[in-house]
């Protein structure tokens, strides 16, 4: 699951899809949803999140507020994976991440950082790779 639909979400929503994985991205806009349906993804509204939030293996988040806090996160698998790519604050609870056992990689910032028009590729085949050598 991609969590927000911007440059990098929508980046690492393709990628993911592309390597055979199903993803799901959770976005609040109707334009969007529309988007992430013509792509052939699954679209689940961020008001929603705790009710698929459960069957997610991989949850990269890239929206940069909170979204991943202590009630979304205590309804996740302990082997699931949590990257949280968005920009600072960022937006997972990594004190309660790490109470509950869950894997969850800080990288704040990371597309910024580097180059707002390829960070989403970069970032991307970062994950690749690390998802590949798994």
């Amino acid at each position: 699951m991609v969590l927000g639909f911007g440059r990098t979400g929508v980046t690492l929503a393709r990628l993911f899809s592309a390597v055979g994985a199903k993803v799901s991205v959770a976005a609040r806009k109707d334009s969007d949803f529309a988007r992430i349906s013509e792509i052939g993804l699954h679209p689940i509204h961020l008001d929603h999140l705790a009710d698929y939030i459960s069957g997610i293996d991989i949850c990269i988040n890239t929206v940069p507020h909170m979204i991943l806090d202590a009630a979304i996160l205590s309804k996740m698998v302990n082997s699931s994976l949590v990257i949280d790519i968005a920009s600072k604050p960022g937006g997972t609870d990594f004190a309660f991440a790490q109470e509950k056992g869950l894997k969850a990689i800080h990288a704040l910032g990371l597309p910024g950082k580097t180059a707002p028009k390829t960070a989403g590729e970069i970032v991307s085949g970062v994950l690749y790779k690390l998802l590949c050598s798994q």
